[in-house]
């Protein structure tokens, strides 16, 4: 499901999760810690809550597996950040 690609950045079987995972890696170069967290885990409208609303939306066989992705991508978010902040 979650494997290391090439450039030891972490790919799915979802273009979607890779390409936020890949803008994430750009951004954390660029933003604050503060606007990485709003930008990517706000609870209103952050990118990661975007994904998690639309589980529901998934025919019931691909929620599980979309769900993981998300909660991956999310903790692996969450622990750069506070690499970051550190």
């Amino acid at each position: 499901m979650d494997k290391p690609s090439a450039d030891g950045l972490h790919t799915t079987m979802n273009p979607e999760i890779d390409r936020i995972g890949g803008e994430f890696e750009v951004d954390r170069t660029v933003l604050s810690p503060e606007a990485l967290r709003l930008k990517y885990l706000s609870k209103k409208s952050g990118v990661i809550t975007q994904l998690t609303k639309r589980v529901g939306n998934l025919p019931p066989e691909k929620r599980p597996e979309f769900g993981a992705q998300v909660n991956v991508l999310k903790n692996r978010i969450e622990t750069a950040i506070g690499a970051i902040k550190l």
